[in-house]
This record gives C-alpha cells, structure tokens and sequence, in this order.
C-alpha cells in the first residue's frame, strides 16, 4: 500500500476449479487492464502452474489505476465471502 491506496496485489495457490477460476480471472484482467487501459508502469509475474500472479504498479499510481486496483479489490472480496475463504491481505 502506497499513501493508503492498494499499489499492487500477489496471489498464490487459490484453490481449486471456479474458485481458481475466479481469482485468475480477476487477476489476469486486471493487469491487462492496467496496461492497455492506464499505461502505467508495472512489474509483473506470472507462473501458471502455481497460480501465482504478482504485480504492483512502479511510480505513481493514477486515477485510473486506483479504480482498477479498487475494482480487483471488490471482486476478490466478493469470492471470498460467496465461498468462505480469506483471499485479501493487505501488504502490497
């Protein structure tokens, strides 16, 4: 967290079929989105067969990237309280 906001996010290990499913999804889009919608810089990783997905935006983070970050953020909350799970930490 930079100043309050969400900077970046990392996932690892997220279970199982549409839960896996679901987290992927959000995640996958949302550094797509990050890039082609913001253009903001990132770094970013990616190692599917883990499930593991890191990325957290360098330099300043725009408007629009704060509402992108935000969106990941309420759909991760989403999955986790339809499927009783604790996806979200709050440290990146």
């Amino acid at each position: 967290m930079r100043d309050g906001a969400v900077c970046g996010f990392e996932v690892s290990g997220h279970g199982e079929s549409v839960v896996c499913a679901a987290v992927s999804m959000l995640c996958i889009n949302a550094v797509n989105s990050l890039e082609t919608l913001t253009g903001c810089l990132m770094e970013y990783e990616y190692e599917p067969k883990g499930g593991y997905i890191r990325c957290v935006v360098v330099g300043e983070i725009g408007c629009c990237a704060r509402v992108l970050l935000d969106s990941l953020t309420l759909g991760l909350s989403s999955v986790e309280s339809n499927y009783g799970l604790k996806l979200i930490r709050k440290e990146i």
